[in-house]
């Protein structure tokens, strides 16, 4: 069960979307709104609950649903799209999932989201490892392997390409009240479990 939870927490932290995967977290996201509100972020507020209501897994559908009732089929359709959206980009960050999805892209020829998908699943694979030796090891598994795929990606284009929790601390002083609420709870929920 502790593994579970670790591995709920890491792909939370790991997830690369949009939007962060505690925007469509119960209870999770009605906090984070509240934060966003406390640190004069009212429109990033607005904007978690709107995600909240278009990705989480119980009300989506029954919102989708509702429109449907009202006969509102292109706004079920975007509901729907966004929920599926959400549902891809955690898939996405999954350890050899993402690493297989990844590749098929860029047999495809779609090499730049293929590469985006390889590097989120890497970094999710770091901390998955860094786990196995507790939750610290989780965040530091993380933190060491975005820092791998920062130095190698910033050699290859030769120029600085930061990655994950290296992007979020080189850019800390740019980031949103969200940003540092989902970092924090993060880091937070892989140290606690």
């Amino acid at each position: 069960m502790r593994l579970t939870v670790i591995l709920f927490g890491v792909l939370l932290l790991c997830h690369q979307g949009q939007s962060s995967a505690f925007d469509s977290v119960p209870i999770l996201s009605q906090f984070k709104s509240l934060f966003q509100v406390f640190n004069g972020d009212a429109d990033g507020a607005r904007r978690t609950q709107e995600y909240f209501i278009n990705t989480a897994v119980f009300v989506a559908p029954i919102k989708s649903a509702i429109h449907i009732a009202q006969g509102d089929y292109e706004a079920a359709r975007k509901t729907e799209e966004m929920y599926a959206q959400n549902l891809e980009e955690l898939v996405n960050s999954l350890p050899v999932v993402g690493h297989v999805k990844g590749g098929v892209h860029i047999a495809l020829g779609e090499e730049e989201k293929g590469l985006s998908i390889i590097k989120g699943a890497t970094s999710t694979t770091g901390a998955v490892v860094g786990g196995l030796a507790g939750p610290a090891g989780a965040v530091l598994g993380g933190a060491a392997t975005d820092a791998l795929i920062t130095g190698v990606d910033s050699a290859v284009h030769e120029e600085f390409k930061p990655h994950g929790m290296v992007e979020y601390v080189s850019n800390f002083d740019k980031k949103e009240a969200g940003d540092h609420f989902d970092v924090v709870s993060g880091i937070a929920l892989d140290v606690t479990v």
